[in-house]
């Protein structure tokens, strides 16, 4: 459990690719699960945009 408190409380991102918004930023309440996979390639940030705006749309 402690590596879930980790992730929960940890606001990870930078660059390359793109910043994490954070809980809030996304809009969703404080410790309600979100992964992004940044796959560290400015060249394909385009995709993982749109990978995050579907899942945030789906969420």
């Amino acid at each position: 459990m402690a590596a879930a408190a980790w992730v929960a409380e940890a606001r990870v991102g930078g660059e390359p690719g793109l910043p994490d918004p954070g809980w809030a930023g996304l809009g969703l309440p404080r410790r309600e699960a979100v992964l992004v996979l940044d796959p560290c390639d400015a060249a394909r940030a385009g995709q993982a945009r749109e990978a995050l705006a579907q899942a945030s749309a789906a969420a």
